[in-house]
């Protein structure tokens, strides 16, 4: 069984410091795929929690990044809110989409913490942030999305019409270093009450590698270096909401259905 994470400051207390502060940003950062274990090793993290609060959580089934992400700022279980997967299987046209791009999933079409913010009349920004490409009316947006095919390698269409250099291949230390940047423009920019960050390379490095292992150590000391970056320059009127995603658990030996399917003739599937 997947351990329980744990989350600083429970979302409800999200609404209460927005209430309570009408100028400094709240922000609300996921580092994917962190576990209990790396707090202690992670100073900047480690001190947040000391002066904050924490409780447990568990991840929703399927426990993958987009399904997690949007069950966080929803409420709402995927059965609910719709997003079961990162990506999903287009059966008219037999291809595997991700639900960053294609007609119609664009944009999650539920009310989230981040709509809600927009239609009270708040500000908000998202960085990196799940299924917001094509989200209208943010102070700031800089979604994740998945490469097209047909998109030459690095770049990535951006919402605004704009092109966004795609650093996370093998570089993903280095696009948490960018997601910082680009937090920490929006913040000076647009000042946003509440801004949604989102950091992968824990993520990628325990997905790539064993789970304990030394990618994942040398990942979390990098995230945890892009936490301190925030937190050193807005100072100490911001509030902090961190949590994870999911969790990693060994797995010895896996079963892919759809590749016995397809053999069997039976599932016919374009990456």
């Amino acid at each position: 069984m997947m351990p329980a994470l744990r989350l600083f400051a429970p979302l409800a207390v999200l609404t209460h410091a927005l209430a309570a502060l009408a100028g400094p940003k709240v922000v609300l950062i996921i580092v994917d795929g962190l576990m209990p274990v790396d707090v202690a090793a992670m100073p900047n993290l480690a001190a947040l929690a000391k002066r904050g609060t924490e409780a447990p959580l568990k991840p929703v089934f399927p426990t993958q990044t987009w399904p997690n992400h949007t069950t966080l700022i929803s409420g709402l279980l995927p059965k609910n809110h719709g997003i079961i997967a990162n990506r999903v299987f287009l059966r008219e046209s037999s291809v595997i989409h991700p639900n960053s791009t294609g007609p119609g999933l664009d944009a999650l079409q539920i009310p989230n913490l981040l709509s809600r913010m927009r239609d009270s009349g708040r500000s908000a920004g998202a960085v990196l942030w799940p299924l917001t490409h094509g989200m209208s009316g943010l102070a700031c947006n800089l979604p994740e999305v998945y490469v097209p095919s047909d998109v030459p390698k690095g770049v990535v269409p951006a919402a605004d019409g704009g092109e966004l250099v795609d650093l996370l291949g093998e570089e993903s230390a280095l696009l948490d270093h960018f997601v910082t940047d680009q937090a920490l423009a929006c913040a000076a920019g647009k000042r946003p009450e509440l801004l949604a960050v989102h950091y992968v390379a824990v993520d990628t490095a325990r997905h790539r590698g064993r789970r304990d292992g030394l990618r994942a150590r040398l990942a979390r000391s990098t995230v945890d270096a892009e936490i301190g970056r925030l937190v050193t320059t807005f100072g100490p009127g911001t509030v902090y909401v961190v949590v994870s995603d999911h969790g990693f658990s060994t797995v010895e030996q896996t079963v892919d259905l759809n590749r016995g399917l397809s053999a069997a003739g039976l599932l016919n599937k374009k990456v």
